[in-house]
């Protein structure tokens, strides 16, 4: 169905509409709070120039998957009240990439909440560890949870906040969206508001121990369940940032009081 410029300006106008009455979230991560002190010497500078540069990236992504869950609650109280074929056209058209992306979010919020904490904890453990402090955390390539873990131990409020993080991509959030992550990233995904997928699907046969073929189409990922989840998503992102935080007040306030290390 070919869509007409007028009809395609007309629904996203209802969509501005609805977007300007659609509950915002009452909190975002926020930005500027970092207070590294100007006088910090030398050994501090890989820290203090990360530390905003991560708190940035963390704050953007986090928002970014609020803004997108509030923006699919708005669209689909439009396009609920079209035809089914005028719908998937629309959803084509203004939905399907904003859902794709959202759904790599949590994920990728995870990874970088690790990613940040494991550089920040690697330099602000020279306040730990003294002259026994060796420059020797893993390529960038190879950080997660476990390496992020090993360094963030020496600081008492990294425990809190290693356990919001894994909230977020938890195991029951893949369950609500059928492991889109991995397959859209590894192999064929269930589709995400348009479209059926998974007419085959090959697995362990836990009875006979063997495998099995089970067939039958999937539909697509609601696009109001969809919404629901990643706000879900969004909300536990957000207490992770307020934690990563507070990992890094307890950081800054050591690197401060040990300012004059070599």
């Amino acid at each position: 169905m070919l869509l007409n410029d007028g009809l395609l300006l007309e629904t996203y106008g209802q969509y501005l509409q609805k977007m300007k009455v659609e509950p915002d979230h009452t909190q975002y991560a926020d930005y500027g709070w970092e207070n590294v002190p100007e006088t910090l010497n030398f050994s501090w500078l890989a820290y203090s120039l990360m530390l905003p540069e991560f708190s940035r990236s963390l704050a953007n992504i986090v928002n970014q998957l609020g803004n997108y869950a509030r923006r699919l609650k708005s669209w689909d109280k439009v396009l609920s009240t079209y035809d089914e074929d005028l719908r998937l056209e629309l959803l084509f058209q203004f939905v399907e990439p904003i859902a794709m992306v959202s759904l790599t979010l949590p994920y990728a919020i995870q990874s970088r909440f690790f990613f940040s904490i494991a550089h920040l904890s690697h330099q602000a453990n020279k306040t730990k560890l003294g002259p026994g402090w060796k420059d020797d955390l893993p390529d960038d390539r190879d950080i997660a949870r476990e390496v992020a873990r090993k360094y963030g131990v020496y600081w008492s409020s990294y425990a809190a906040f290693d356990a919001s993080v894994v909230t977020i991509f938890s195991e029951k959030h893949r369950l609500n969206t059928d492991d889109f992550r991995h397959k859209h990233t590894h192999r064929v995904p269930t589709q995400v508001v348009l479209g059926h997928a998974g007419l085959v699907r090959r697995g362990k046969d836990t009875i006979g121990r063997g495998v099995k073929y089970e067939f039958g189409d999937r539909p697509p990922i609601d696009i109001s369940v969809l919404a629901d989840e990643l706000s879900t998503e969004f909300h536990r992102s957000l207490a992770a940032f307020r934690d990563f935080k507070l990992v890094v007040a307890e950081q800054v306030e050591e690197i401060k009081r040990n300012n004059s290390l070599p």
